[in-house]
């Protein structure tokens, strides 16, 4: 009488800790998929840290393209924009270069349509090889930043990805839907750019 009773309150005692654990996995795996695009990290109850993965909209894709439904345009800059194919190992690339519309020589790459990306997204990211411009302006409207492109993360075969926080912009058009990259003013050279990317707050 007395194995049998230890016998059950041994059975007794797995069938809890399966329980424990398993309340304990279903509360990891709900803390991971609530806080999905919201960045850094989440703690859960047992103390264990979970990565957090931020949404992004691609713009342009080295590997897919221009995103159906995005308008390209050179702002009245006249810049040549070709759509070029397997540069540097990057199935796709945009090829820019400058033209006199603003009278002298700006090469510019803008994207229009974009929605009220300002309120839903903190950064832009994009990777880009310039032939001989060292600084890269990019412009939410109406206020323009200048970036020195070798502050990026080297890429390697000249190219670097930078990445701009919509955080250093102030005074901007509420609501503006487009965005622009080019070179400075009077400055006659060509860059490709690849990658252009949205990251969500």
């Amino acid at each position: 009488m007395k194995k049998i009773f230890i016998l059950l309150a041994t059975l007794a005692l797995l069938s809890l800790t399966a329980c424990i654990s398993k309340d304990a996995t279903d509360k990891l795996q709900e803390n991971t998929s609530s806080e999905q695009g919201t960045g850094g990290s989440t703690t859960t109850g047992g103390g264990i840290e979970v990565p957090v993965v931020k949404n992004k909209f691609a713009i342009y894709s080295s590997e897919t393209g221009l995103t159906e439904g995005v308008v390209l345009d050179h702002w009245n800059t006249a810049a040549t924009i070709t759509d070029e194919n397997n540069i540097d190992g990057y199935s796709k690339v945009y090829k820019i270069v400058a033209g006199n519309g603003w009278g002298a020589p700006t090469a510019c790459i803008a994207f229009k349509e974009l929605g009220d990306y300002q309120s839903k997204y903190q950064s832009i990211s994009f990777k880009i090889k310039s032939e001989s411009s060292a600084i890269i302006n990019v412009k939410v409207p109406e206020v323009e930043k200048s970036f020195t492109i070798s502050n990026g993360t080297d890429l390697g075969n000249g190219w670097y990805q930078l990445t701009i926080p919509f955080s250093d912009y102030s005074g901007t058009e509420a609501g503006a839907t487009q965005i622009g990259i080019f070179t400075p003013y009077n400055n006659a050279v060509t860059f490709y750019i690849t990658d252009v990317v949205l990251t969500e707050k």
